[in-house]
């Protein structure tokens, strides 16, 4: 026993099809720029965070390091004048 050889389904199931395949690329659209507009975020808060320590205004101690490296989610590394990393 199949469907009925009417109009409805001929239309119907089609239509729905499209509208689910419309939803699925909708959400994936917007699901990706959500995460771009969020990983562009971080990058500048990161680099204005790095603009501020690069001032030479905050005395780079460990525990500021540890601090600022939790609130903003990143391992930070000094780096000295001969491009080696410094130890924490």
């Amino acid at each position: 026993m199949g469907l009925p050889d009417t109009i409805y389904p001929r239309i119907f199931i089609p239509f729905l099809l499209a509208l689910a395949l419309v939803s699925l690329s909708a959400w994936w659209l917007a699901s990706t720029l959500f995460a771009n507009a969020l990983q562009q975020q971080r990058e500048q808060q990161l680099e204005s965070a790095i603009e501020v320590l690069a001032e030479g205004n905050l005395p780079l101690t460990p525990a500021l390091l540890q601090r600022l490296g939790r609130l903003l989610q990143a391992r930070l590394v000094l780096i000295g004048a001969d491009g080696a990393p410094l130890p924490p």
